[in-house]
C-alpha cells in the first residue's frame, strides 16, 4: 500500500471508531460552538448577510449561544439570498478573489442559487473519500467512480472517477470497459436516470452483479419500491449485502453536496419503517403512506433545525459551521420537510418499538426527510402525494419496467388525474393501465384517473432531459 492510501486510510479508521464511540451530546456541543462562532464572522465580513441582520433588527455580537441563535436570527429562503443581493455580496468581503469554483443550483423551485469553493478542497476531498471508505471500503478495494449528476457537479475525491453527465450510452461504455478493471464501481446519479442506465445495461447484456456495482441516488427523492426493484436488476440482496447499496445522499449546491446520506443500518431502518406503522409514524408521523428517508448528518459540519411554520408544517433550516466558507449561510431554509432526531433520542424510539438490535453503528444524529413542503394535491377525500405514487409505481416491478418513472398529478373537474409515461416501444393498453391504477390505490384514497402516454407522447416530455428536477405536481 502507497504512503499516501496508508494515511488516508488509517485517517479514515480513527475517523470512523471515533463516530461509532463519540459521545453525541458532546459532539453537538462542540457544533454549536462552531456554529456561533461561524455565525459571527460572517455578520462582519459577508455584505449581504450584514444587510439582512441589520434589517431584521439584530446586533450579532449579542448572539452568544445556541438560545440566543435560535431566538433571534432570522430565516432566509432562496429568494432572500439570491434575488435582491448582487452575487459577489454573499461571499466574505463582498469578493470573488479567492473563489475559483462555482456551482449552480437545479432551478427546481423556479429561482437558481450557486456555490462556490477556494482553489482549497482539501477538505471537501476529504469528507468524500471519508464517507466513501466508510460506506463501500474504498481504501481497501480498488474502486471506480462514475458521476452522472448533470449541471457539472463535480465529485471531489481522489478515487478514479469518470464524469458522464447524463449520457447513458457513455456509462454503459463504461461500465464494458473499464468497470472490469476494478474491484468495484460506484455510479452516481438521478434516480430516474439510475433506472435507465441499469435497465438499458440489462438488456445490453451486461451483469452488474460481476461488476460489484453500488448506486448513490441524489437530486429527487425515492420510495423503499425503487430501491427494491433497482435491487432486483442488478441482483443484490439490499438488506443483508453491506458491501454493495443502493442508497441515497441529499445535498444543496449552497450548502454542500452530501449533507444528509444513508448507511447500511438506516437503509434496513427505512424498510422497517415501511412496514412497520408504528415505528415509522414514532419517528416522523405524516399523511404520506411511503416511508421517509432516514439519513445521518454530520453536525460539525452543518447545524439543522425542524422549523415550524405558522400554518403547522415543519421545515429543515441548515445553517454552515464552517468559519472558513466562502458563501456562508445561517438558518436557511432549504423547503424539505421531515423531523430531526438526536441519536439517544432515536436510540429511545428505537428501544419503545422492539427494535433495540437495529441501533445504528454511527452515533450521529439523524434526519426523517419525508418530502418537499405542501407538495401534494388535494380533493375533497384527501391529500395525493407525489411520493405515495412513486411508491406504487415500484411495487409492481413488471409495470416498473415499462415506464420510465415520470409521472404528474393534476386536477381535472375536482377529481384527481395521474399521467404516466411508458419507456420507449411501449404500448399503453388498458392491462398496464388497470395494473398500476389498481397498485395506486392500495396507497391512495381517492377516486382517481390513470392515464398511460407512449414516450413520445407524454405531455410534458420536453422537461424530461435527465438535467432537472421534475415537477410531479
Amino acid at each position: 500500500m502507497k504512503i499516501k492510501q496508508f494515511i488516508r486510510t488509517q485517517r479514515n479508521r480513527q475517523l470512523s471508531r471515533y463516530l461509532e464511540n463519540v459521545n453525541p451530546v458532546k459532539l453537538n456541543a462542540v457544533a454549536a460552538g462552531k456554529l456561533i462562532k461561524a455565525f459571527r464572522n460572517a455578520a462582519r465580513k459577508v455584505p449581504a448577510y450584514k444587510a439582512i441582520l441589520k434589517n431584521n433588527g439584530i446586533n450579532s455580537s449579542e448572539i452568544t449561544d445556541l438560545k440566543t441563535f435560535v431566538e433571534n436570527v432570522p430565516v432566509i429562503t432562496k429568494n432572500d439570498f439570491f434575488v435582491p443581493f448582487d452575487s459577489e455580496s454573499w461571499c466574505r468581503r463582498g469578493m470573488f478573489d479567492k473563489t475559483r469554483y462555482f456551482m449552480s443550483s437545479s432551478g427546481f423551485t423556479g429561482n437558481y442559487a450557486f456555490g462556490a469553493e477556494t482553489h482549497n478542497i482539501k477538505k471537501s476531498v476529504q469528507g468524500v473519500d471519508f464517507t466513501l471508505d466508510y460506506l463501500f471500503n474504498t481504501s481497501r478495494k480498488k474502486t471506480f467512480l462514475i458521476n452522472c449528476v448533470p449541471m457539472g457537479v463535480h465529485i471531489k475525491t481522489s478515487l478514479a472517477l469518470a464524469e458522464t453527465s447524463v449520457r447513458s450510452d457513455m456509462v454503459l461504455t463504461m461500465a464494458r470497459k473499464i468497470a472490469p478493471k476494478f474491484d468495484q464501481t460506484i455510479i452516481v446519479g438521478d434516480p430516474h436516470f439510475i433506472k435507465k442506465v441499469i435497465e438499458e445495461g440489462v438488456d445490453a447484456g451486461i451483469h452488474w452483479d460481476r461488476l460489484n456495482v453500488s448506486l448513490i441516488c441524489g437530486q429527487d427523492w425515492f420510495p423503499e419500491s425503487f430501491r427494491q426493484y433497482i435491487g432486483h436488476l442488478i441482483n443484490l440482496d439490499i438488506y443483508t449485502d453491506p458491501g454493495r447499496l443502493i442508497m441515497a445522499t441529499m445535498g444543496m449546491t449552497e450548502l454542500g453536496l452530501n449533507i444528509f446520506h444513508e448507511t447500511f443500518d438506516t437503509i434496513r431502518l427505512r424498510n422497517e419503517a415501511q412496514r412497520n406503522l408504528q415505528f415509522k409514524n414514532e419517528i416522523c408521523s405524516t399523511d404520506i403512506m411511503a416511508a421517509p428517508f432516514i439519513f445521518h448528518y454530520y453536525p460539525q459540519k452543518s447545524y439543522i433545525e425542524e422549523y415550524r411554520h405558522a400554518d403547522g408544517d415543519t421545515t429543515f433550516l441548515f445553517s454552515v459551521t464552517d468559519n472558513k466558507a466562502v458563501i456562508p449561510l445561517f438558518r436557511y431554509d432549504s423547503g424539505d420537510s421531515g423531523r430531526l432526531l438526536s441519536y439517544d433520542d432515536f436510540q429511545e424510539t428505537l428501544n419503545h418499538c422492539g427494535l433495540a438490535d437495529m441501533r445504528p453503528r454511527l452515533k450521529l444524529p439523524l434526519a426523517m426527510l419525508s418530502g418537499r413542503k405542501n407538495n401534494f394535491i388535494t380533493t375533497k377525500d384527501s391529500k395525493i402525494f407525489p411520493e405515495d405514487i412513486k411508491l406504487a409505481l415500484y411495487e409492481d416491478f413488471e409495470t416498473a419496467s415499462k415506464t420510465t418513472g415520470y409521472f404528474r398529478i393534476s386536477l381535472q373537474d375536482e377529481s384527481p388525474l395521474i399521467e404516466i409515461q411508458m419507456k420507449p416501444g411501449i404500448d399503453c393498453n388498458n392491462t398496464i393501465r388497470t395494473r398500476v391504477a389498481g397498485t395506486i390505490l392500495k396507497y391512495v384514497n381517492a377516486d382517481l384517473e390513470v392515464r398511460c402516454y407512449p414516450y413520445r407522447d407524454y405531455p410534458y416530455g420536453m422537461e424530461l432531459s435527465y438535467e432537472y428536477k421534475f415537477h410531479n405536481i
